[in-house]
């Protein structure tokens, strides 16, 4: 019997003694198997940077693409904005992920807020963007045309309510 209690005693200490050496051996992000270096899960640094991007963190996408090793997947998604369009290497945070710089110079928070009401349905909201908007830019088109729902004619409560 106290062979027994010995060999389970030994047994449990060497298996205290290995249990930090157990829990460290779980991967990190740079070690995942799956992951292939310069893709996201390589790298935790860069993936830290990529969820950023992704939320829209534009000068997150920025350093990304400064940061990440050239023609990787990491590099791809920071110089796409976080795959918001094509490539503007390190002008993200300065276009503010706009497709084109034509598209930033116009931007309104107030106007980008009644777009997003009209292109959810609300038609009071597309044409108070009609309205409020510069003649040409594409707030009007998009409220003339309730959200790209029809001819761009304005009066959406009146032709869709």
């Amino acid at each position: 019997m106290i062979g027994s209690v010995v060999l389970a005693g030994g047994v449990g200490l060497s298996g205290y003694l290995l249990w930090p050496q157990l829990i460290s051996d779980s991967s990190t992000p740079e070690e995942t198997a799956d992951a292939s270096p310069g893709q996201y899960g390589s790298d935790s640094r860069l993936d830290a940077l990529w969820d950023r991007c992704e939320v829209g963190d534009f000068p997150a996408c920025d350093e990304l693409y400064a940061t990440s090793p050239e023609g990787s997947e990491y590099e791809r998604f920071g110089e796409t904005c976080g795959a918001r369009g094509e490539e503007k290497p390190g002008l993200c945070e300065t276009l503010g992920g706009a497709q084109t710089p034509s598209d930033s110079v116009d931007s309104d928070p107030e106007l980008d807020l009644l777009q997003a009401e009209c292109e959810g349905g609300d038609f009071q909201a597309c044409d108070d963007l009609f309205l409020a908007s510069d003649p040409g830019s594409r707030y009007e088109d998009f409220g003339a045309t309730c959200g790209d729902r029809g001819p761009a004619d304005g009066n959406c409560v009146i032709r869709f309510e």
